[in-house]
């Protein structure tokens, strides 16, 4: 037997970024490749995390998404990081079905290491369809009845309609949750939650100069006033990094991700209350 057909892959820049999330939140209860003695020809997640429960977590990295090649004024489809996204999100369903009854939850991370970061908003579309603004019209005379409301397609990578009944179905309800994996540098991180907690809004009214002026200096007073709020640890070191999930828990799902399994301090977590019918 080639034992060459065994080796495990070289980790990716985002593989190391989640295995540094993990060790800052003291989890080390974790294995890269869990099943790669399988072999190639079946489709395997890339690690398996045990952390109270199991979880098989498949990480796919984006390159590169169309804001990064802006130059200047120019347009962009809306929906053109939604789809990048989908299509990533596709890849990794298909590497965690073949083992999803090995673990208590399925996860898919999307991460990516140069230029302009992913959204949430974006990961919502990719999972649950195209943005739609719905209206009731009166069959009657054509107006409307009732007030517009924002939905989506069923054309996410968590629901579809059946190209035959046109009934919505969850082609990936064994997925727990998908997310987004980032770094950030740690200094950075706390100046902005000062600026989020403290900063004024803007004088509206003033010069644009003036205006941008007058934000400076009142950060200026907010970072010397409250400078002692941020820990040493990124005083010393300003580049020393934060690493933190933004999850959206899969309400198809037959387990959806709790939010206690990932609870780190720079965490966000989303449930929806839609996409139910």
């Amino acid at each position: 037997m080639d034992s060459k057909k065994f080796q495990k892959n070289i980790k990716t820049a985002i593989d190391l970024r989640f295995e540094h999330y993990l060790l800052q939140e003291g989890i080390t209860d974790f294995e890269y490749e869990p099943f790669s003695t399988l072999g190639k020809e079946l489709k395997i997640p890339d690690y398996l995390v045990v952390h109270g429960k199991s979880a098989l977590v498949e990480i796919k990295e984006i390159e590169t998404i169309p804001l990064d090649h802006v130059k200047g004024a120019g347009t962009m489809d809306a929906m053109g990081v939604a789809d990048i996204m989908r299509k990533k999100i596709k890849k990794a369903k298909k590497q965690l079905k073949p083992h999803k009854e090995k673990a208590d939850y399925t996860i898919i991370l999307l991460g990516k290491n140069k230029g302009f970061a992913l959204s949430m908003r974006d990961l919502e579309w990719a999972m649950y369809g195209d943005p739609v603004i719905r209206l009731q019209i009166n069959k009657k005379n054509g107006a409307p009845r009732g007030k517009p409301y924002f939905d989506y397609k069923a054309k996410g990578a968590m629901r579809k309609n059946d190209p035959v009944t046109k009934e919505r179905y969850f082609p990936a309800s064994y997925i727990s949750a998908v997310g987004i994996i980032k770094e950030t540098k740690g200094y950075e991180y706390y100046l902005s939650r000062l600026y989020e907690k403290y900063m004024s809004p803007y004088n509206r009214n003033a010069p644009p100069e003036k205006e941008v002026k007058r934000a400076f200096k009142e950060f200026e007073e907010i970072q010397k006033k409250h400078k002692h709020t941020i820990p040493n640890k990124y005083q010393r070191d300003r580049k020393k990094l934060i690493f933190r999930l933004e999850l959206i828990a899969n309400v198809l799902s037959d387990s959806p991700l709790p939010k206690s399994f990932f609870a780190g301090k720079y965490d966000s977590y989303k449930i929806h209350k839609i996409v139910t019918i």
